[in-house]
């Protein structure tokens, strides 16, 4: 069905609330489910204007505002008879908007963009008590459409058409279960992430952030420590994205059921609706905001999980390059004994080798004596070489002493 027929069929689908002459409805309630495209798509046609006016959708469903939420409920309800635009008094409408992220089927990898997907499930309804109630569906995909239609195959829809919010929890129910299966597929990560086995730990190849498989990656080990950080942080982001909405699908509830509970005190044609129905209605709400509640904890802590992963990696790598810095350090400090060994004795000698080189030159004549190999003045050579050594020594000394005292008086200066 195009959406020009769908329109033109407004008064069949939706009839106007009149009663013959014995008082009884003339139409019996029904339900109507329509799947139309996205948005974004109808935007861009004269579809929006005709939907707008043949079932009284407001004017912020349209806006980008509106289609950039990840959550939100809003109704409307007409006091008056208008027959202009087939709208009867104690028509209800009401527009709800949920978003889910969860990876695709069958994937391996969070890290590429392609890995993950977002369900977005955007609703409209007109309900009136002898009409029953319309539902038009917009921007599911062709999974959420198929469990869906699935869903509705097994409903009651006379219960659904008497109570203008039955419609409501019949779709949170649905939505529960793709919440559900969304948080328990982040979690799958999460658990592998956590696995104290690490194959990936042993390849000798650095591993690539952007094919990286997260379930073969898992908790980096102290002998071989490589964790992939981007990779990490990309399964905590989706984790923060689901909670996100997550909230925001709990908070959306709480506005229906508040909604829900000021119209049945305060609108009489939803006071007339059947008292056991809509006990049944507030009952399932409540129990399914807590599990939307369980959803979101459960979510949380699979963010806090991951985070906690995060700083194990840090710590165990920060642990092991302090180890490393410790190793490199003490080895630093027996090279350093032996070049300060080497240096002492290049000390010892050098005064004594500068002496002798300076005597062996022509400016100096120590001849050896009569009857012996040595020269009768050799103690000249001792006498100069000892002082000059011990004076060298004594200098070497005291700079290293004054040295010592800058290094410190400088550190004290800055604390």
């Amino acid at each position: 069905m195009t959406i020009a027929e769908l329109c033109s069929k407004r008064q069949q689908l939706m009839p106007r609330e009149t009663k013959p002459e014995d008082g009884t409805h003339a139409a019996t309630p029904r339900t109507t489910v329509v799947f139309l495209g996205a948005i974004k798509d109808l935007m861009e046609t004269d579809a929006r204007q005709k939907l707008t006016d043949a079932y009284q959708i407001p004017e912020f469903f349209w806006r980008k505002f509106a289609e950039a939420l990840s959550g939100f409920f809003d109704c409307q309800v007409a006091r008056k008879a208008n027959p202009a635009s087939q709208t009867s008094a104690g028509l209800l409408s009401t527009q709800s908007r949920y978003e889910i992220k969860r990876p695709k089927p069958d994937v391996t990898s969070v890290s590429d963009d392609d890995s993950y997907e977002w369900l977005k499930w955007a609703f409209h309804t007109l309900w009136t008590p002898t009409a029953g109630i319309t539902l038009l569906c917009f921007d599911l995909s062709p999974s959420s459409r198929a469990a869906l239609q699935k869903a509705l195959m097994t409903t009651d829809g006379h219960d659904i058409s008497q109570d203008p919010f039955s419609i409501h929890v019949f779709l949170i129910e649905q939505l529960l279960l793709a919440y559900d299966d969304a948080v328990w597929a982040w979690n799958s990560f999460v658990r592998s992430l956590e696995k104290a086995s690490n194959p990936a730990a042993h390849r000798r190849e650095p591993p690539t952030h952007s094919h990286i498989n997260t379930r073969e990656q898992n908790r980096p080990s102290w002998d071989a420590p490589r964790p992939d950080y981007i990779a990490m942080h990309n399964l905590a982001r989706h984790i923060i994205h689901s909670a996100e909405t997550l909230a925001t699908g709990m908070e959306t509830m709480k506005v229906l059921a508040q909604e829900y509970d000021i119209l049945r005190a305060e609108q009489p044609t939803v006071q007339a609706t059947p008292r056991e129905l809509a006990a049944e209605n507030q009952r399932r709400l409540r129990s399914y905001l807590g599990m939307m509640k369980a959803l979101h904890l459960r979510a949380e802590a699979a963010k806090a999980r991951v985070q906690n992963e995060i700083n194990l990696a840090f710590n165990i790598v920060a642990q092991r390059d302090s180890r490393a810095s410790v190793l490199i350090g003490e080895e630093a400090r027996a090279d350093n004994l032996a070049m300060k060994t080497i240096s002492i004795l290049g000390l010892v000698f050098l005064p004594g080798t500068f002496i002798s080189a300076l005597f062996s030159t022509a400016f100096f004549n120590f001849a050896p004596a009569e009857n012996g190999v040595v020269s009768s003045k050799f103690w000249i050579y001792w006498a100069v070489t000892v002082p000059v050594t011990l004076v060298t020594f004594a200098t070497w000394y005291r700079w290293q002493v004054a040295l010592g005292r800058g290094k410190g008086g400088n550190a004290d200066s800055t604390c």
